[in-house]
């Protein structure tokens, strides 16, 4: 649960400034600190036990720092950097360039006509717009509004389409279905749906976190005399009047010891005040060339629960704080967001009746050893998790894609694991313990292929899972202490990553044995408490949340509550044998909808899993009021900057959708001489790897063992011949060749 805010605005030399007036729980305290104003006040947090206690919270003398533009540009870039087609389009300039009041025209429309809204509403909260820039084509708006939770909103809007709405910005339904007649403005603004909702920032690359961080510095410094230097954990973001950004940090003094902390900054737009003593721009903050908007900048200030000049001596009074989680996936952080929506939705053929429970690990015993537990891996102090969701879904579906086949074990208790240590090493990006998203792990497949972990063993699993949100382990950057090599297995067949809409098609995936990578935010509660007999329902959430990647692996219903079974990878002595029930239905932590992905493969000799190939019924977002049904075939393969966009949206009018292949047989071996029955050959049910230190196959990989009937007389390497026959009644249990051309062992040797 998050604490309870109060916003201070300012200070000035030593008289206090508020909005909200002395009253019995209020407290003003004046402090002076190499002549900086203090203010104090008190505020509810709530501790990880559940118990709530007040606090004081201290601001502050205030700084200039960036303009808002320049932050909301920065959460946006890589989004509208994903719609390519923005900076590409071709028309009069008469058509999109606007002004004034004709700009804030033409965005209320597309308010009215792509989120719903009402113009009472609109007009209700009184839109002012304070800032406006132009660039490639995309107006990048800062509106003022009235009578909402949030009343600072970024709009980028490209010709009439709204592009990003930052806070989210959805209209709420129950007011579109009453009369506008009947509607009374004030009603309707409070209705707001998401009104400022927390979001997390990326604590190294987000340039609002990385100017908290230097204002936090700058401020001991001038304060306390003191200089610190500041590593940031974990930070979150809320608009309301600003911009607060709380951080969980480690701070290192000159002695050289760490301590925890958990600072706050407060950015208001465009103060009205412009005092040169107030609002001197620390070096750090400041640009070398700052253009007319960042002239006007932002008021920072900088908040803190504890004596900011013990930052170097004593860990916060906040300090519990520092456990909790944030990196991981990092689909749910600001500015990472669109990364992957380059994934491809897949509308799965629906199940018309669905079995009440599904859990694969029973269905498919052979793929998952000791209930399962066999398969459980752990990601040590490494924000991998992304990784081995991905590497765990893959490997289960190629698994169950043929469970009889040897393709996915090494021994008849020992199944292969695709290999994460290729996926870190391996992906353009260079991801790995730092956090990433599925299409991370989706290009390491589509460019390497599929390594098997035994080839390329993990190297960051020291220190335990339930502490990598706190730091990295000893792997540090890329390329995580291995190598990007070329070690993908011939017979491991990648058919792509599809992103899946909704809990029915969810349950048909589990249902007929397909396994999906699903994501979440998690904190304490998920983490620390105790769920080997209960679903996890999220009601006695604890501290923050952050994003988490893991495997699906079913569904069922427990004590009247629908859940999701999912593998974790904590170790198999996290939870119940390293797997917990998570809420099915209610879309907990956005389980459902961030997501899921589907990695789609197959074991030779397969078959590819059927779905449903449907073009996109909703209007492309990359046009302005394009339908797949506006478009023809050879649009699909024109040389056009839309091509893989329109080919990924409309499957079937591209001809691009997933083919179901008959499955490939593996290679038969040459008729035999007839065996005598001692050397009759049967059926093998499993095989292993030749366990020898030469190679047997003239393709230099091993060949494999039958084991059947205890050590069968069946030996087959598992692309070419020859095919090797093993006795144990002649020969002393060697290997004898039994094809006609056997040139490389001397020929056809029978037995004795």
């Amino acid at each position: 649960m998050m604490m309870l805010k109060v916003f201070v605005l300012g200070c000035w030399g030593h008289q206090v400034f508020t909005a909200l007036g002395a009253g019995p729980d209020l407290e003003t305290t004046e402090e002076k600190a190499s002549a900086q104003c203090v203010l104090a006040k008190k505020k509810t947090r709530t501790l990880l036990t559940g118990r709530k206690e007040e606090t004081e919270v201290s601001e502050y003398q205030a700084r200039k720092a960036r303009p808002a533009m320049t932050y909301f540009q920065d959460w946006s870039k890589g989004f509208i950097a994903s719609r390519s087609n923005l900076h590409k389009t071709v028309t009069s300039p008469s058509v999109f360039i606007q002004e004034g009041e004709e700009l804030v025209m033409t965005l209320m429309d597309a308010l009215v006509n792509q989120k719903g809204c009402s113009r009472m509403v609109l007009a209700a909260q009184s839109w002012a717009l304070v800032d406006h820039e132009r660039t490639d084509g995309v107006d990048h708006m800062i509106f003022r509004k009235d009578n909402t939770t949030s009343k600072l909103q970024y709009i980028a809007k490209h010709m009439d389409e709204i592009i990003v709405a930052d806070p989210p910005l959805e209209c709420a339904s129950q007011l579109q279905r009453e009369s506008s007649s009947e509607l009374k403005p004030e009603t309707e603004a409070a209705e707001e749906v998401d009104g400022g909702p927390i979001v997390v920032l990326h604590p190294e690359d987000d340039k609002m976190v990385q100017d908290c961080k230097k204002l936090y510095e700058q401020t001991v410094d001038d304060t306390c005399n003191k200089t610190i230097k500041v590593t940031v954990l974990r930070a979150q973001r809320e608009i309301i009047d600003g911009i607060e950004v709380d951080m969980d940090v480690e701070v290192m003094g000159p002695a050289g010891k760490k301590f925890q902390h958990a600072p706050s900054c407060f950015f208001e737009i465009y103060p009205e005040s412009q005092d040169a003593s107030l609002f001197q721009i620390p070096e750090a903050l400041a640009d070398t060339n700052p253009t007319k908007s960042e002239k006007r900048g932002m008021k920072a200030t900088v908040r803190t629960t504890s004596d900011l000049c013990k930052a170097d001596e004593e860990n916060g009074e906040d300090v519990f704080l520092a456990e909790m989680p944030s990196m991981g996936y990092l689909g749910f952080y600001r500015g990472y967001e669109h990364i992957d929506d380059a994934l491809p939705r897949m509308k799965v053929a629906m199940r018309h009746e669905l079995p009440q429970d599904v859990d694969l690990r029973t269905k498919y015993p052979k793929c998952f050893q000791q209930g399962g537990k066999e398969v459980i891996r752990s990601q040590g102090k490494c924000g991998s998790c992304w990784a081995f969701a991905a590497a765990s879904a893959l490997m289960n579906n190629l698994c169950t894609s043929k469970e009889d086949s040897p393709l996915s074990f090494h021994s008849p208790t020992d199944r292969y694991e695709v290999s994460v240590q290729q996926i870190i090493s391996c992906n353009n990006r260079k991801k790995g313990c730092q956090g990433a998203n599925a299409d991370d792990a989706h290009q390491a497949f589509s460019a390497h292929g599929i390594a098997r972990e035994r080839d390329r063993p993990y190297k960051c699993s020291d220190g335990s899972s339930l502490d990598h949100f706190d730091g990295l382990g000893s792997c540090k950057k890329w390329p995580w202490k291995g190598k990007c090599a070329n070690d993908k297995v011939a017979e491991w067949i990648y058919d792509g990553a599809y992103r899946v809409d909704g809990e029915r098609s969810m349950m048909t995936l589990l249902s007929e044995g397909h396994s999906f990578y699903v994501a979440m935010l998690v904190d304490l509660e998920f983490m620390r408490d105790d769920f080997t007999t209960k679903v996890y329902t999220g009601a006695n959430p604890r501290g923050k949340k952050g994003g988490h990647a893991m495997t699906a692996i079913g569904y069922g219903v427990q004590d009247g509550v629908k859940y999701w079974l999912i593998q974790n990878s904590w170790g198999w002595w996290w939870n119940n044998n390293g797997v917990i029930k998570v809420q099915r239905g209610v879309n907990l932590n956005h389980v459902e909808s961030r997501g899921p992905f589907y990695f789609r493969g197959r074991v030779k000799g397969a078959s590819i899993r059927t779905v449903e190939c449907t073009d996109s019924p909703q209007r492309l977002t990359r046009f302005r009021f394009a339908y797949c049904s506006h478009f023809k075939a050879r649009n699909c393969e024109a040389d056009t900057w839309y091509k893989e966009y329109l080919r990924i949206s409309c499957p079937v009018l591209c001809n691009t959708c997933p083919e179901t292949k008959a499955a490939t047989p593996l290679p038969t071996p040459a008729p035999t001489p007839a065996p005598t029955p001692a050397d009759t050959l049967t059926v093998c049910s499993w095989q292993f790897p030749h366990s020898g230190s030469m190679a047997l196959c003239e393709d230099n990989t091993e060949s494999w063992h039958c084991e059947r009937d205890g050590h069968g007389p069946r030996v087959q390497c598992p692309d070419s011949h020859p095919i090797m026959c093993k006795s144990k009644s002649c020969g002393g249990g060697k290997d004898y060749c039994c094809e006609p051309d056997c040139t490389h062992y001397g020929g056809p040797r029978p037995c004795p």
